[in-house]
């Protein structure tokens, strides 16, 4: 899965649970001091380096809806808190010779090791941050683009 501008790459869980899209940020492995554990969280390289973790410093397309929580496994106890953005979110074939990708489309980007893989929202339900932030899903998206 790719996420940004310029793009950023990662390993994801597929959720047909959530309609939104989660990537892990750098606190996690920082404050951890795991070895490897940048790709073992599914953290690609970026910028031909190891990366910490999502970098919404470095895109261009990062628009900051606001800080929720995210709102899932709370029935398992797991409960976390994300910056959620509109950004570029795509997906990716392992040769990179085929992408797809959708601009404006929710990212939540966390620092919580109980979310330790990120995940591509494959749920169709909207999402709902306030009355004039209803974005449709990544899936909706792909069905209907804009």
């Amino acid at each position: 899965m790719i996420a940004g501008t310029p793009l950023q790459s990662f390993e994801v869980l597929p959720a047909t649970n959530g309609p939104n899209t989660w990537v892990p940020i750098a606190d996690d492995c920082e404050r951890l001091n795991i070895s490897g554990c940048s790709l073992k969280r599914g953290l690609l390289p970026f910028n031909n380096s190891p990366s910490p973790g999502f970098q919404s410093n470095y895109s261009t397309t990062w628009e900051l809806i606001g800080l929720y929580q995210l709102g899932q496994d709370g029935f398992l106890g797991y409960t976390s808190n994300g910056a959620s953005d509109y950004d570029t979110v795509g997906l990716v074939s392992n040769n990179t010779s085929q992408m797809l990708q959708i601009d404006h489309q929710v990212v939540t980007a966390y620092a919580n090791p109980s979310f330790w893989l990120g995940q591509i929202g494959l749920g169709k339900r909207g999402l709902y941050f306030r009355q004039n932030a209803r974005p449709e899903s990544f899936l909706t998206n792909l069905e209907t683009p804009k």
